[in-house]
């Protein structure tokens, strides 16, 4: 979701925090699995049942200026796939 400065300058996310992530992929029905350290404690992060060629489509999509969405978009050029995602 854009953030809209009072001036009425519209900003694009470019970073999603760790728990809004977690808490959007539950939201949307996404299996997860979480890990206990040693010591018993649950450790902060968890596995989404995602596969990592999906997310990084979805990242160039959400990010499309970013070092990782130009390269995926030169390697699909260099290919001869459509660039556009």
């Amino acid at each position: 979701m854009p953030i809209i400065l009072p001036n009425g300058t519209v900003i694009a996310p470019h970073y999603v925090t760790n728990g809004s992530f977690m808490a959007a992929a539950i939201y949307q029905g996404f299996k997860f699995k979480s890990y206990k350290d040693y010591l018993g404690n649950d450790y902060i992060n968890v596995n989404f049942n995602m596969s990592k060629s999906i997310l990084d489509e979805v990242n160039c999509r959400v990010r499309p200026d970013s070092g990782r969405a130009q390269d995926t978009m030169r390697k699909r050029i260099k290919v001869g796939r459509s660039a556009y995602i």
